[in-house]
Parts: structure tokens; C-alpha cells; sequence
């Protein structure tokens, strides 16, 4: 079976990588070699190549400082072209029908050999074509961009591709030789610049998310859930069990908390009025919960923690100086409040202590509060609430500056999580101040 290369794709009509193949040999799903001119490399004539917009040339390839010469080039003997892409003393020029569309200069080059992408894009924006250029200096990971507006062209089937040299094989060779080139793609759409990069420069690393997806419970008698014998397929209860397991585990949880304040109370040493709040049940000096903060609702069987951000804006409410206490939060997932003399006893769980002492005078800033094991009743009700203490170590609070706070969002995102222990119920926050 003939091998596939991972960036070619559907778009793909001409593929060269000279790190699996030859510089003429195509693994785009054409697979037409171009011709060895032992300088160069061309296809004569290449009506494959022959694209308007949307379309997408990317060049990957050794470059220094005192290069020149054609990169790819589609045209004839006499110097007409479809389109052409050169280089000269670091600047790159992008052009077609004989029109300069886009140059850039290319970033960090010296006398050494540079890793250069080059991305050329076109797209269809209206009655006008817009080019999108991005050319990055891969050793150095410094990059420039160039944008341009025309009107569309007509390429010409019957022109010559050639990438390292012009059609006639004398004019305009790239000094770095055709050795010089890692890569070259040509596409029927366009491909962006990040696109370009997890193609051919280092991929991003995948982001990690620490949800899971339940495994499927088998449910039925033991009759209709029997193995089967050896070839055969396996019995739709055992399906219908995954299927269902599977959409009730994929399908999206809300958040539990999601707020933009418009208004934000101001928060000071001096709780007020009193009556709206109380002391953290962990009985830790100086924390105290506030009926403004506090929230419940029902939350999914799916879900065991909840990953929490706040943005707080402290500041010196007296004179507006930079001097402010340090002022503290932690989350506290809550089941069985007391309420109306509720007779059943409450339990908690809290989050990870996070401080701030950075005065913002007129916006604030995100605070990630991380994980709360979540508590909730026999019926699936929960309560959650924002615990916050106010540092007293500098005697000249309330005498030079006022620490108040301010909170403008709050986020409480559930999801499922392996926890040590089976799951669930733990303390996440286990060090005190």
C-alpha cells in the first residue's frame, strides 16, 4: 500500500519533501514526479499547478543573507508567469501576471543557513483577492507578515513549474541550490499561517484536560446479556448500554457559577452590614463567607469538581496609593446548609488559598482559584460560596490606606475528574494559613 503523508490533503496537488523523498517526487495524492534537472525541478507543462484563488503556495527551505533567485515560478520560457515567488538580499516578493502583489523582508538571517517558511495564501474576499503572506524564520522563531488587495488573475495551463530556476533553466537560480529546499506545497485553498506551522514547523503539544469520560454500564438480565459464542457479534445490549453511556457522558454541563457584575459591592475590613455574614465554618481566623457570595443549584451526577476564577479588583479605597493588605480567597463547595434549623449536619470542601496584594486601581485581574471537590445532598443540591480574609499585619490599615476589594466575575466550571480515594469527598485545600 502506498505510504501517505501527513500533510497531504484534500486541497493537496503538488507535494515535495525532500526529508522522506526525492526533491521531484510527489507524495500529494497526484503522485506525478516532476522532472530531475539536476539544478532545479520542473513539470512541463503543469496545468495542475495552473490555480486561482483560494489557492496556497508553501515553500520550507535554507536561506542566508546574500540568497537570491526564484523559490517556484509558473510561466514560460520568455519570462511571462502565472505567478512567481523570489528572493533578493532577504526580501521576499510574491507576485503574479507580472504584478508585484506582496514583499517582506525576511527576519534574522546572517551567512549561516536560516529554516524559512514561507506561506503564501490567496483568498476570495468580494470582487477582490486578498493576499495573505507569512514568512518565518524557524531558528530564530521570529516571524513577518504581509497582507494584499487586487483584483483576481487567470493562471495558464499551458505554463511550466519550476521550483529553484525560471522555465528556461538559466534565469534566476536560487543561490542556495535546489539542495537548499525541505519543502514545497501547492493547494487548491487557503491554508493560514498556523496551519502552515503545524504543518511543517514544531506542532503545538495537544492541551491536557483532567475530565473523563465515564466507562459504559451494562444494564439487562443475565439472559440477554450472555457472551456470545467465538465469531459472534456482540449482543445490542451490550451497544445500546455504551451508546447511551457515551451520549450522557459527552453531552455539555453548564456552569455552575457564571457572573459579570455590573455593580460590585465594595468589600473593606469592617464587614457591613454585619448581619450578612459569618465565620468559615473551619473556624480559621479571619475568613468569612458573605451572603453576596453564595450560590446553589442542582449539579449532574457526572460531575465531582469544579474549577473556579474570580476577578477581583483591591485597591486602596482611602487615597488611591499602592500600599494595600494582602487579601485572601478559597472556594467552598457546601451541601446541607442550615436552613429553617435543617436537623441534617452540613459538610464542606474547600479549595487552594489564593492571596493578592496587587493594587488595581481600575480594573483588576483574573485569579485562578483551582479545583473544589463538590458537596452536594441526597437530592443533587449544592451550594457554593466565596470565603475571603483580609490581612492585618500592617498597623497602618485604616490610618494611611483602606484595603477594599471588589468582585467583577466569578466562574464555576464542573466536570468529572479521577480523585485519589474513589472520586470524590476530599479536602483540596489541606494547608491553613
Amino acid at each position: 500500500m502506498t505510504a501517505l503523508h501527513a500533510n497531504s490533503k484534500s486541497d493537496t496537488v503538488l507535494l515535495l519533501d525532500t526529508g522522506v523523498a526525492d526533491p521531484w517526487t510527489d507524495l500529494g495524492p497526484e503522485r506525478t514526479d516532476l522532472v530531475d534537472q539536476t539544478t532545479y525541478v520542473d513539470e512541463n507543462p503543469s496545468a495542475r499547478s495552473a490555480i486561482g484563488a483560494p489557492r496556497n503556495i508553501t515553500v520550507k527551505l535554507a536561506m542566508q543573507s546574500g540568497h537570491k533567485g526564484v523559490l517556484v515560478y509558473l510561466g514560460d520560457v520568455g519570462g511571462t508567469y502565472s505567478y512567481k515567488v523570489s528572493v533578493n538580499s532577504g526580501v521576499l516578493s510574491f507576485a503574479e501576471a507580472g504584478i508585484l502583489r506582496v514583499s517582506v523582508d525576511v527576519p534574522g538571517l546572517t551567512g549561516s543557513d536560516r529554516t524559512v517558511l514561507v506561506n503564501w495564501s490567496q483568498r476570495v474576499e468580494g470582487a477582490n483577492v486578498i493576499d495573505d503572506v507569512a514568512v518565518g524564520n524557524l531558528t530564530t522563531g521570529k516571524w513577518v507578515f504581509g497582507r494584499g488587495s487586487h483584483a483576481a488573475s487567470t493562471p495558464n495551463a499551458a505554463h511550466i513549474l519550476s521550483v529553484g530556476m525560471e522555465a528556461d533553466g538559466a534565469t534566476g537560480p536560487y543561490s542556495g541550490g535546489i539542495g537548499a529546499f525541505y519543502a514545497v506545497h501547492i493547494g487548491r485553498r487557503f491554508r493560514s499561517s498556523t496551519e502552515a506551522m503545524q504543518d511543517w514547523g514544531t506542532p503545538a503539544t495537544a492541551a491536557t484536560f483532567d475530565g473523563y469520560d465515564r466507562a459504559p454500564i451494562l444494564t439487562g438480565t443475565a439472559a440477554t446479556l450472555a457472551l456470545p459464542a467465538e465469531g459472534e457479534f456482540v449482543g445490542p445490549s451490550y451497544y445500546w448500554a455504551a451508546v447511551a453511556t457515551r451520549q450522557a457522558a459527552q453531552r455539555a454541563v453548564g456552569s455552575f457559577v457564571n457572573l459579570s457584575i455590573r455593580s460590585p459591592n465594595a468589600e473593606g475590613v469592617t464587614a457591613s452590614p454585619s448581619r450578612f455574614y459569618r465565620a468559615t465554618p473551619d473556624n480559621v481566623t479571619g475568613w468569612k463567607w458573605c451572603t453576596r457570595y453564595l450560590w446553589h443549584g442542582y449539579l449532574s451526577p457526572k460531575v465531582n469538581v469544579a474549577q473556579v476564577r474570580i476577578h477581583v479588583r483591591a485597591y486602596d479605597s482611602m487615597s488611591g496609593g499602592a500600599t494595600v493588605n494582602a487579601v485572601s480567597f478559597r472556594s467552598y463547595s457546601i451541601a446541607n446548609l442550615p436552613l429553617n434549623g435543617s436537623p441534617v449536619a452540613p459538610i464542606y470542601n474547600r479549595g487552594a488559598i489564593v492571596s493578592t496584594s496587587t493594587t488595581t486601581t481600575t480594573s483588576g485581574s483574573w485569579l485562578d482559584l483551582g479545583l473544589v471537590t463538590l458537596a452536594r445532598d441526597a437530592n443533587g443540591l449544592s451550594y457554593f460560596a466565596l470565603g475571603f480574609r483580609f490581612a492585618t499585619t500592617n498597623v497602618n490599615e485604616g490610618i494611611t490606606f483602606n484595603t477594599t476589594w471588589k468582585l467583577n466575575a466569578i466562574t464555576v466550571d464542573p466536570f468529572g475528574m479521577d480523585l485519589d480515594g474513589g472520586g470524590g469527598g476530599e479536602d483540596l485545600g489541606l494547608v491553613d494559613p
